[in-house]
């Protein structure tokens, strides 16, 4: 407590505060000191619990980690880098390429507690002691228990069949999905059992005839040409109801995997969905198309989630919901909805005017096209709330849990701002929750030439996608153009692969290589 008092994280009661006087020069120390080891110097002792260990978790926990107390919480004791896995189906030595334990990295190299278990719910702590301040239920082997914590990030991604490790309750579902979970096996909460499900499905895939892959999209067309690189003799079949390969990007990206996959002799059913006439005796059915929010049970709020189990947020990656009566008299009593200035433990006056901006919308598809309305934000306080989307017929949407839990990646969706479930879109998304967690507790750098520091996700976030076609062919293309083809493509979608992962075991080098990005 004396060290960060002496540090200017705390005054003489004990609260935080966002580093004054002296705590300003720490904040100077530190920008001098590179990223990597400033975990190794104190810290405000807010706690972020980031919940999911995917790429845009770790990401979250790796910025914020020199600030604050981070806690991951993950049901894998291990990571996997999501975009190479189809290499590691069809050769089972990539997976020691892309993945990594967990507590050896976080916690042995970057200072980031790890906690092995499934988070079950997240809510805010309702009383005069506690306001401001959230937990997290955690399932553990040990029991459950609860994880305190004075912001939240919400990273848990999709469930997506074979092509993420299974957690517990989930199966494969979709086309082919009985064959392919008697050959996966049990859950893959650990290193060894995800190893042993991959191989499994490559050893089936290996005695088959033949495969059809169901989905011509990024993950079909890549998972058919990994087979026919790895299995040069297997008769592969690509079926989708569109009428072409790749529908999400541009002619110059379609025409050349098109090409690509007619020249390696795959046969393409195309402008037709999956019929059990297309499967021959012996052939192995690998879908490739639809995903599963996972985000669905963690909020007590029902108003926070889509139709299709994706959170709500704003523009600064709060998590939304839509109060009754009673709970927005809970809010007067706790402080402004969406407040995200002042210590965990301070009393939180009336909510100032204009905390919440809205937008008359109805209910949007995915992807939804209207652009919300801002307003000006609270006085003395952190500019959020704006972007809030009004329901017909009802009040608008507010930033539940007082603005202190986000959602991120895959799980989240912004009205009006289409994304992929791409990792440069996700990190997009993590780095304005990131800047707004830190400008909330006045982590400001002193180069920063605004002193207003909160960000919000815009639209137009660029599409750029590296798509591999076995290991010596690729493109490199935004959602209209393509811009790079063949070796050049290939090699770049390896150096992606190699200094991510780097990056995200603390890699000096692949770290500063990737951080000017977001």
């Amino acid at each position: 407590k004396q060290l960060a008092q002496a540090w200017g994280c705390q005054d003489e009661g004990g609260g935080a505060q966002p580093y004054p006087g002296f705590g300003q020069m720490h904040q100077f120390v530190r920008s001098l000191v590179p990223r990597p080891v400033r975990h190794i110097l104190p810290r405000t002792l807010k706690r972020v619990v980031v919940v999911g260990g995917g790429p845009t978790g770790l990401f979250c926990a790796d910025r914020l980690r020199h600030h604050f107390e981070v806690t991951v919480v993950d049901p894998k004791d291990f990571f996997e880098f999501t975009p190479s896995v189809l290499r590691a189906v069809a050769d089972p030595s990539h997976l020691s390429r892309i993945t990594f334990n967990y507590r050896e990295v976080l916690e042995n190299e970057l200072g980031v507690e790890f906690l092995l278990g499934q988070a079950s719910k997240v809510d805010m702590v309702h009383s005069a002691t506690g306001a401001g301040r959230g937990t997290v239920s955690v399932r553990s082997s040990s029991g459950e228990g609860k994880l305190h914590f004075d912001y939240c990030i919400l990273a848990v991604g999709v469930s997506n069949g074979l092509w993420k490790p299974r957690l517990s309750g989930e199966t494969i579902t979709g086309i082919g999905a009985q064959g392919l979970a008697a050959a996966a096996g049990a859950e893959e909460l650990t290193l060894d059992g995800r190893r042993a499900a991959l191989r499994s499905v490559r050893d089936r895939i290996a005695n088959s005839r033949g495969v059809v892959v169901v989905g011509a999209g990024l993950v079909g067309v890549e998972m058919a040409a990994e087979l026919v690189h790895f299995f040069p003799r297997l008769r592969v079949t690509l079926v989708d109801g569109a009428p072409d390969v790749l529908p999400q990007l541009g002619e110059g990206a379609r025409q050349y995997a098109r090409q690509w996959l007619q020249q390696h002799n795959v046969s393409l059913r195309l402008n037709k969905p999956f019929a059990p006439e297309f499967l021959g005796a012996d052939e192995v059915v690998l879908s490739c198309v639809g995903t599963k929010a996972r985000g669905a049970g963690l909020l007590p709020e029902r108003t926070s989630l889509r139709s299709n189990g994706q959170i709500r947020v704003n523009q600064h990656m709060q998590v939304l919901y839509r109060p009754s009566v009673g709970d927005r008299a809970d809010e007067v009593g706790m402080g402004a909805a969406g407040s995200l200035g002042g210590s965990a433990s301070s009393s939180m006056g009336e909510p100032e005017p204009g905390s919440a901006a809205s937008s008359s919308m109805s209910e949007p598809t995915l992807g939804g096209a209207a652009s919300s309305v801002s307003q000006e934000p609270p006085q003395g306080g952190a500019e959020v709330g704006r972007g809030s989307p009004r329901m017909p017929g009802g009040g608008a949407f507010q930033p539940f849990g007082q603005g202190r839990i986000f959602a991120v990646g895959d799980a989240a969706s912004l009205e009006g701002v289409p994304t992929a479930q791409m990792i440069y879109h996700g990190e997009e998304m993590a780095s304005v929750a990131v800047a707004n967690i830190e400008a909330a507790e006045g982590v400001i750098s002193p180069f920063q030439l605004s002193q207003n520091a909160n960000r919000e996700l815009e639209p137009g976030t660029p599409f750029l996608c590296c798509t591999s076609l076995g290991p010596l062919d690729g493109m490199f293309s935004t959602q209209t153009e393509l811009i790079a083809t063949g070796t050049l493509a290939a090699i770049q979608k390896q150096m992606i692969e190699a200094t991510k992962m780097g990056a995200l075991k603390g890699d000096l080098a692949c770290s500063a290589l990737w951080y000017p990005v977001h």
